[in-house]
């Protein structure tokens, strides 16, 4: 189990931050509202939080709205994953290729993938529908959400084993991937003979352990009391 104190007041401090900048955030549980807000931004949510493909329970899945003058401006989502001892690989092979197949274009994985993802097992974290409108994106608070949204799933689900994103190499190449902290970095995770859209053939997965993102915890508030404690001399 993580330590709630300890993830709470470091969540707490990034959502100051973004409340310094003059953001707003609200916990949603209604991916159809998620949904419709996309729609309104012409992003692809993509089908892993997409309410045509799953119906959470609110125990399991929620999403973050960004807002700014009562405005929804950006988002991200997160869901619990409980693969056991299958493993993150074999999962994700069989949730893809329902997600993203049809009968006319069925997902064909390749044979040899990453032996990476096959290390990954247990209670997991899936982060994703990351958007920030093009007006807030160079405001800093795309990465205090990514850096948030970790913190308020891992109190959320507390038992969890692992956390990960995927993310394509062009949002890699901006600089948000490094933004975000995320020890595990498995350049091009997963292999397809061809990609299935809205996929990407590209996909990095960043991720961390529980014991990993404990440890980031601690260094952040270090950091911080010594900034606050610095400020005041």
């Amino acid at each position: 189990m993580i330590n709630l104190e300890l993830v709470n007041r470091v969540g707490n401090l990034f959502r100051s931050q973004i409340a310094e900048l003059g953001y707003e955030l609200e916990i949603q549980s209604e991916f159809r509202d998620l949904a419709a807000i996309a729609e309104s931004y012409k992003h692809d949510i993509t089908p892993h939080f997409h309410p045509a493909t799953n119906t959470f329970f609110w125990s399991e899945a929620f999403w973050i709205a960004v807002k700014h003058d009562d405005k929804v401006i950006g988002y991200c989502a997160a869901k619990r994953q409980d693969v056991g001892n299958e493993g993150l690989l074999a999962y994700n092979l069989r949730y893809w290729e329902r997600t993203y197949g049809s009968p006319d274009a069925p997902v064909v994985f390749e044979e040899q993938q990453s032996r990476e993802l096959a290390k990954i097992t247990g209670k997991l974290i899936y982060s994703g529908a990351w958007y920030m409108s093009k007006d807030h994106r160079n405001s800093h608070i795309g990465k205090l959400l990514g850096q948030y949204v970790q913190c308020h799933a891992f109190a959320e689900w507390r038992d969890t084993d692992y956390f990960y994103i995927f993310m394509d190499s062009n949002d890699v190449g901006t600089g948000l991937g490094a933004a975000l902290e995320l020890k595990d970095q498995v350049v091009d995770a997963l292999h397809w003979r061809e990609c299935p859209a809205p996929a990407k053939p590209n996909y990095w997965l960043l991720g961390c352990s529980r014991e990993w993102f404990e440890d980031w915890l601690m260094r952040k508030l270090v950091r911080h009391d010594r900034s606050a404690k610095a400020s005041k001399e």
